[in-house]
């Protein structure tokens, strides 16, 4: 299993737990019991206000977890949003001389510059805006074991027709895609059909050039398209296959704390 950077989950989890210890915090010091309190706030409070001062947090919570585009545009504006009104409680505490109310203020004020930081950082960021780099969403690819030589044969459309079938090898597979060995000059974003035999158990596929392996100049790598029902079933089955047969595989699997270790140590870059 793959696993979202450490920090983000803790950052998106602490961040939907906030209204579990903010409520709490707040009963507490107005000498009422936890339910009776947050009755009170949803009898006192108007719409805006329940989500501002409940719903903010869990919402950029949800956003941190996801881990989308939109993302960090939402984490930003809730984040500069909140951090504008802290400084409206922090007065009204003073104003009032609940100064031990002022020092938590403070800690969660603290939280959220934290937040603010790490999102700032390149290397958080990437994640968010590049889709090729969030490691979690990858389709595991499988490496052909050495001596199964599994075939195949491509085709590509040639002065408006298909060409003669040019035979190669496959080097590794997912559900989204093959990566070939053919000698033949391909070019990206060259479609092409593909068609191959495992177990008797025929293929036959459609795709795209992708990628050119620079370390390989006969290697492809080709995201398939058009994928009906029936060769998506049939390429689940042959990824589970590889599985049982506990091929190598691409990324490979790493342990939950080792990917927590790579989180903590992620470099500010």
């Amino acid at each position: 299993m793959n696993y979202r950077p450490i920090p983000i989950i803790i950052l998106g989890l602490l961040h939907i737990l906030e209204p579990f210890v903010k409520i709490p915090f707040y009963a507490y010091f107005a000498h009422k019991p936890i339910l009776e309190y947050t009755v009170s706030l949803f009898t006192v409070f108007t719409g805006w206000e329940i989500v501002s001062n409940i719903l903010l947090f869990p919402i950029a919570g949800a956003a941190i977890l996801a881990v989308k585009t939109w993302s960090l545009p939402l984490i930003y504006l809730i984040e500069g949003y909140v951090a504008y009104k802290y400084f409206d409680v922090l007065f009204a505490f003073y104003a009032h001389g609940e100064y031990s109310k002022i020092a938590i203020a403070v800690l969660f004020f603290l939280i959220n510059i934290i937040v603010v930081t790490y999102f700032l950082i390149s290397a958080a960021r990437q994640i968010y805006w590049d889709k090729s780099k969030r490691w979690w969403e990858q389709k595991i690819r499988y490496l052909i074991p050495r001596g199964m030589n599994l075939k195949v044969n491509i085709q590509y459309p040639e002065m408006g027709a298909p060409s003669k079938p040019k035979g190669g090898e496959v080097l590794n597979v997912s559900e989204s895609g093959i990566l070939l060995s053919i000698d033949h000059a391909f070019h990206k974003e060259q479609n092409v059909n593909l068609q191959f035999t495992f177990e008797d158990v025929l293929f036959n596929l459609r795709g795209v050039i992708m990628r050119l392996d620079i370390n390989n100049k006969s290697a492809f790598g080709i995201k398939f398209t058009d994928i009906g029902l029936s060769s998506k079933l049939k390429l689940k089955k042959l990824i589970r296959t590889f599985k049982k047969m506990k091929c190598e595989r691409r990324p490979e699997r790493i342990s939950f704390l080792k990917r927590m270790k790579q989180s903590i140590t992620l470099k500010f870059s």
